[in-house]
């Protein structure tokens, strides 16, 4: 009886190295580590829905992230309304300067892998000319390139309403978006900045809601279509 149980355990003993041994030459492929994309903006990226004056759906956000595969969204602002899975830097009525200013702290506590840039709006509705507005959108470029290893993708506005509750020029926003272009183009050696065209999309009124700024859900869904194209080149 005991050279059986011997020869039992040696059986099972082989049988355990050879399972180790098929283990360690063929393991077992460690799970894709998620994309972190950090959505950087004012209220437009945030999602404000002007009949709440929150983000109850998360903007372009929510969609974009049923689009794209292991993506997580990152960022300081935590969105309330979708238990934090939108994370993100949309802060509301802020200006490029001012994003700025927190750039580097965002991004060196979020550790983007993509960060996606609307950003502009309230510098042009508080009297920005567009070519300043073009000045500091290229030094927010420089921040973030400086301040992660982050491929960035920077976007045109989307386009307003003339009549609109900011009484902002619509055609101060039709240059600015004219300068976005070369803007990234001047980056173009760091191989990490990437032009997003949102004027590309067919934008109705019936994308607006009543401050003609901020969008309604179609208006949002045309946004993540703009980001997903780019990401999916």
């Amino acid at each position: 009886m005991s050279m059986f149980i011997l020869k039992a355990g040696l059986v099972l003993v082989l049988g355990l190295l050879m399972v180790r041994s098929a283990l360690l030459v063929h393991p077992k492929p460690a799970p894709a580590q998620a994309v972190r994309i950090m959505p950087l903006g004012d209220s437009i990226t945030y999602g404000v829905d002007d009949r709440t004056h929150d983000s109850p759906s998360g903007g372009y956000r929510n969609i974009l992230l049923r689009e794209l595969p292991n993506v997580i969204m990152v960022g300081s602002v935590k969105d309330s309304a979708t238990n934090s899975v939108l994370d993100n830097e949309g802060h509301r009525a802020w200006t490029i300067r001012q994003m700025n200013e927190q750039a580097t702290t965002w991004c060196k506590s979020a550790n983007p892998d993509i960060v996606l840039v609307h950003a502009g709006t309230n510098d042009l509705a508080r009297e920005v000319g567009p070519n300043m507005a073009a000045i500091r959108l290229r030094g927010f470029i420089q921040t973030l390139l400086n301040s992660s290893h982050a491929k960035i993708y920077v976007a045109s506005l989307v386009p307003i309403l003339p009549k609109n509750s900011a009484n902002a020029d619509a055609e101060r926003f039709t240059i600015f978006d004219r300068l976005i272009p070369g803007v990234v183009a001047s980056f173009a050696s760091t191989g990490r900045v990437s032009f997003v065209d949102m004027t590309a999309e067919k934008w109705s009124a019936s994308d607006y809601g009543s401050t003609g700024v901020h969008l309604r859900p179609s208006g949002y869904a045309k946004m993540a279509h703009a980001w997903e194209v780019s990401l999916c080149r």
